[in-house]
């Protein structure tokens, strides 16, 4: 507590008597819930202007929350000042029905009402004829690669979290083939890649050896080609809500997707908060500029007065509400309908206003009462006014996050006695609902501003232990699947400053998102990994993990092509293997003389070379070898040249059969030897002994070859 609350608290301190407690407007606020009070008159403060009301403290509340079912605290409205919205979205259902399909960003600030549209919009009678999916973004899924786009997926294949790893793959086949039965070995593998499962047989050889660009590509084509095919079989209605927190992959991937809409029968529905940078704006950006004809945009501007004020109302329905202090209200929650509801509920909590005989009566405490002027102040005054381990209990969810399972928050309240009976409350009182999602009951905060409100409320200590405990009840309870939560632990630890499981996960999840192709989100997770080890371990850090670490940073700017961002962790992680390009000219030169020597050898004499078997350490400094080759041919021609010479080198010492595309690899060395110059006749003796050494069915080497022999023709002048 800093500022003014110090100040008027030193002179309320000099008003009180001896086993006096004299509090201020705020604070009465925030614990009349639990405590009665006196009212003073007001009195003038110094350093205060008009003067202020006090309250004398003169005991405590009983507490008479009820844990059982309590209709008389629901409200409800009809929604109001947004047909001219709903009737556009309807209109661009119409249109997919009838085969023109549309992109839809309606967007707007927390509370306005977006959720509130949508749920209206599911009630049109249109839907009946289409296939409607949904996707959610989640407050902590900037860096879980495609999680809107592989909820959706769940969703459509009836994939619950209790599901087994067998059974989860055999769901997601049987819906694929559900739409296209003679492509499904194609679209298959690579939806299953994109949502993280661990493929067998025929199909996990299908996605063998594909990474980077290519892995991105086709996962891309294969989410096209399925959504294409489903929209064939009936019009689809494909809704990403809280589009704002999505992952950077997830929006390249919907950035594509949108394209769709030009040929087929597809409504897509982007819900969003705006001036997000990074996702929102970006894709109001892209949409704008290249898909302009295809394009809605609905903004939700706050309620005016007409409209805020039916919408008091409208969940009261009461007489003898002034409508001064209507005006009040509408006036302090600017027209944002959420911030209306809750001020409404906060008079229910009070008593200020209550149900008798079906119809609601004010009290004399409505002349009392005091409107606070956020929604965020509301919010944390209902929490306040909760029973202490009901309280606790919003508390423990909000770590969770705004969606959150019983069977966790069972394992992270063990202190708390009748969860149930509280969670009932909690819905009773609308702070929360649940949502049945196949077989399984999840709940959910009523509003995102309120889970982030409870969690704001939690002391930092109390906070990372309570991080800790979610993350460790996730270990437990999806043990067998843990793969998919490495992103949710690697949040939970890095909250709770357990670094150590931090890194670990980290690097898990960094892991994960290489495998689908999500550079962005694996880089941010490996740099994050990077920093907690070295928080954890300082100069006791082993330098081989430092180098797994650091290759895998490498990698992911490799795959996002940023080849300069990738260079410098490359060269660490050669330089720790000592095998870093040499920056001394006269060594240089002698590496290479030696290196060309040993490849006439390996070209001449072969007998002495292409003998040994390779470690891994070898196999994984060819690989970065070649990464590099590629990085350079962009950046420094120089260096190029002289990386050619060595891999080749290098390549020529091992078993062709134990190095991955040992032989096409080694005939690069044709392009550098005559898009130099130095010797087409030696150009054409490579080309030449690797022809004969191809295996057979080495389709990538069969065509390396073929393109190097175009090059060497074209550079001999042929």
């Amino acid at each position: 507590m800093t500022g003014d609350a110090i100040n008027l608290a030193s002179r309320l301190e000099g008003i009180a008597k001896d086993g006096e407690i004299i509090i201020g407007p705020d604070t009465y606020r925030q614990s009349k819930g639990e405590f009665t009070h006196k009212i003073m008159k007001p009195t003038s403060v110094k350093g205060k202007a008009e003067p202020v009301q006090l309250y004398k403290v003169s005991g405590i509340k009983a507490q008479l929350e009820p844990l059982s079912k309590d209709n008389e605290r629901q409200i409800y409205s009809e929604m109001v000042g947004r047909d001219r919205e709903l009737n556009k979205l309807k209109l661009q259902l119409a249109k997919a029905v009838d085969g023109a399909g549309s992109v839809v960003n309606v967007m707007g600030e927390a509370g306005i009402g977006k959720s509130r549209l949508l749920a209206e919009f599911r009630k049109a009678d249109a839907l009946e004829g289409t296939m409607l999916l949904e996707g959610k973004s989640i407050s902590i899924g900037k860096n879980l690669p495609f999680h809107p786009i592989i909820d959706l997926l769940k969703h459509w294949a009836k994939i619950g979290d209790n599901d087994s790893e067998s059974s989860v793959l055999r769901k997601l086949e049987t819906s694929v083939k559900s739409v296209g039965r003679e492509d499904a070995d194609e679209i298959f593998p690579f939806l299953a890649t994109l949502m993280g499962m661990k493929l067998t047989g025929h199909h996990a050889e299908r996605v063998a050896g594909i990474q980077g660009e290519a892995l991105e590509r086709l996962i891309l084509k294969n989410v096209r080609d399925l959504l294409s095919k489903a929209s064939d079989i009936l019009p689809l209605v494909l809704v990403i809500d809280d589009l704002h927190w999505a992952d950077s992959s997830s929006i390249e991937l919907l950035e594509s997707l949108f394209r769709i809409a030009e040929s087929k029968r597809i409504l897509f529905i982007n819900i969003f908060r705006p001036d997000h940078s990074e996702t929102s704006e970006k894709v109001r950006r892209i949409l704008k500029n290249n898909l302009s004809v295809y394009y809605v945009e609905i903004e939700l501007e706050p309620l005016d007065t007409n409209y805020s004020e039916k919408l008091i109302g409208n969940m009261l329905n009461i007489e003898g509400l002034s409508n001064t202090l209507k005006k009040k209200i509408v006036k302090r929650t600017g027209g944002n309908p959420f911030f209306i509801e809750e001020v409404v509920r906060s008079f229910l909590d009070e008593g200020a206003i209550v149900k008798k005989g079906g119809s609601f009566q004010v009290t004399e405490k409505v002349d009392t009462m005091n409107i606070p002027y956020t929604v965020n102040d509301v919010l944390t005054a209902r929490i306040d006014r909760l029973e202490e381990e009901t309280r606790q209990l919003v508390k423990n969810a909000s770590i969770i996050g705004r969606n959150f399972f019983r069977k966790i928050l069972l394992e992270i309240s063990t202190n708390i006695a009748g969860v149930d009976g509280r969670l009932n409350y909690l819905k009773d009182i609308q702070f929360i609902r649940d949502r049945k999602r196949l077989d399984e009951i999840e709940y959910l905060f009523k509003h995102a501003l309120a889970q982030e409100a409870a969690y704001r409320s939690i002391l930092h200590e109390k906070r990372k232990k309570l991080h800790l405990s979610v993350a460790r009840a996730i270990d437990q309870i999806f043990h067998e699947r843990l793969h998919e939560f490495y992103g949710v632990l690697a949040f939970h630890y890095t909250q709770a400053e357990d670094w150590a499981q931090a890194e670990h996960y980290l690097s898990r999840a960094g892991e994960e998102a290489l495998k689908v192709s999500a550079s962005t989100e694996a880089l941010e997770y490996y740099q994050q990994a990077l920093k907690s080890y070295i928080n954890t371990q300082g100069e006791r850090a082993n330098p081989e993990h430092l180098a797994k670490i650091e290759k895998n940073i490498a990698l992911s700017f490799y795959n996002k092509g940023a080849y300069l961002d990738a260079l410098p962790y490359v060269e660490k992680w050669l330089k720790r293997h000592h095998e870093a390009i040499p920056t001394n000219i006269f060594i240089v030169v002698l590496k290479l003389l030696k290196s060309f020597f040993c490849i006439l050898i390996s070209l001449y004499l072969p007998i002495f070379r292409w003998r040994r078997n390779p470690s891994q350490q070898d196999l994984d400094i060819i690989e970065m070898f070649m990464r590099r080759q590629q990085m350079l041919s962009d950046v420094d021609s120089m260096k190029f040249f002289t990386q050619s010479i060595f891999i080749a080198e290098r390549i020529s010492k091992f078993k062709p059969n134990l190095v991955d595309k040992s032989v096409g690899r080694f005939a690069t060395l044709s392009v550098t030897l005559s898009w130099s110059g130095i010797s087409y006749g030696l150009s054409k003796k490579v080309l030449e002994f690797t022809k004969k050494r191809i295996p057979p069915g080495d389709l990538l080497s069969t065509g390396a070859y073929q393109w190097f022999s175009s090059v060497h023709s074209y550079m001999a002048g042929s």
